[in-house]
């Protein structure tokens, strides 16, 4: 058989499957397909290799909102992504909970010592290190596997690695007691906001949180050059603010500053929400030019830039809203690419990471006049349960059209 044959046998199977599915519906109102693309969900030690995890890199959302990639996601979620999801979620949410508990109870008072309180303070503390520890490790077992470029291109990455880095010198830093706690108290706050926002990350993986974060995320990124902007003109005003307000005898009489170099930039700032000490503008050596640049600053800052802020962000949003389903798949599509990079020998499991891809799509006029969402969901898996347990001959046509294929695809390469 030569390979016209072959290629002509393989498209008869592929229209049995799909006109004895369509025709009469089965019966059982869906549609069985084959993603007539190999290797789609197979496993790559390379993730380069692998289609799914370069459409996320490259952020191409338009093959997102395609049958045959969102099939792809929604597999790979059920059979592995979203148990290793919740599994993350669970282990980040006791990771978090302890540190809550080591920085906001009285424990953070307690030394490490051998009485009662102290035990469990060190105990809690040993316990947080190591999980901090093992995230780290995570992170940096993920790099490798992504390479350095690819792992950085996520933001999410940047906070991960950043977060745990964090934790793990805070949590030596309390055990060695003797640091200045102010230093310690500061990286604790920075520590806090960063493992709090990593919330945000798992919030990605659910249907109904997930389009919205990744709204959030597509909105703040075209805003960079305009915070830029933005805060070249605060600079400028802060350096103006700070010579009017410096007397001319600074050296003879430096307790006559009204407010140092950082405090300018401060209060400059805060003016564009209003808040403007107009007493310390009047104490300057040009009280009149002070006030003449405060309402300059006002209309500038406050009035035209706030504005064109608001519209910019109003622009994104609506454009963001178009593809919002496009951008949620390709961050599930992300999330699953992690774990995946990650699994190691388990990358084997054929089950998990099939050459092949059979799909049931429920016909949804057939559904329509179903009394709710949920009945017709019910209706949905017994159809589903139907075919897998009834349609052999289904089963045995799918398997004789992946042989022919393979046969295809070797004859190909000769």
């Amino acid at each position: 058989m030569d390979l016209a044959d072959l290629e002509q046998k393989a498209d008869e199977d592929v229209d049995d499957v799909q006109s004895d599915s369509s025709r009469a519906e089965l019966g059982l109102r869906a549609n069985a397909l084959l993603v007539q693309l190999p290797n789609l969900c197979a496993y790559y030690a390379d993730p380069r290799r692998n289609p799914l995890f370069m459409l996320g890199r490259h952020s191409i959302t338009a093959a997102f909102g395609t049958r045959t990639i969102r099939h792809a996601v929604e597999y790979k979620w059920a059979k592995f992504g979203r148990m290793y999801f919740l599994q993350h979620l669970f282990r980040y949410a006791l990771f978090l909970a302890l540190f809550c508990v080591l920085t906001l109870t009285s424990l953070l008072d307690e030394p490490y010592d051998s009485s009662a309180r102290g035990g469990i303070h060190s105990a809690l503390e040993a316990m947080f290190l190591a999980a901090s520890v093992y995230y780290f490790h995570y992170e940096v077992q993920q790099c490798r596997s992504e390479r350095f470029f690819a792992y950085f291109h996520s933001i999410w990455n940047f906070l991960d690695l950043g977060g745990y880095s964090l934790a793990i010198v805070t949590s030596v830093l309390r055990f060695i007691g003797d640091v200045n706690p102010e230093h310690a108290r500061s990286l604790e706050a920075v520590c806090a906001i960063v493992l709090w926002i990593k919330i945000l990350a798992y919030a990605r993986g659910f249907k109904n949180t997930g389009p919205f974060v990744r709204t959030l995320l597509q909105t703040l990124r075209p805003t960079g050059f305009f915070l830029v902007c933005l805060f070249t003109i605060v600079l400028g005003f802060s350096h103006a603010f700070y010579m009017l307000n410096r007397p001319s005898d600074f050296e003879t009489s430096p307790g006559q500053l009204i407010y140092s170099e950082w405090d300018t930039v401060y209060r400059v700032y805060f003016a564009m929400i209003g808040e403007i000490a107009v007493d310390d503008l009047l104490r300057s050596i040009n009280p009149g030019l002070s006030v003449t640049l405060m309402v300059i600053f006002s209309l500038l800052a406050t009035i035209m830039m706030l504005n064109v802020l608001i519209a910019l962000l109003n622009d994104v949003y609506q454009r963001v809203s178009l593809n919002v389903e496009d951008e949620w798949y390709m961050e599930r599509c992300r999330i699953i690419m992690e774990i995946e990079n990650t699994l190691g020998s388990k990358g084997a499991n054929e089950r998990w990471f099939p050459k092949w891809l059979h799909v049931l799509e429920p016909h949804i006029d057939a559904f329509a006049k179903s009394s709710s969402k949920d009945f017709a969901a019910a209706e949905l898996s017994t159809t589903v349960q139907d075919i897998r347990l009834s349609n052999t001959k289904l089963v045995e046509r799918a398997d004789r059209t992946e042989s022919k294929l393979d046969q295809l695809l070797a004859a190909q390469k000769k």
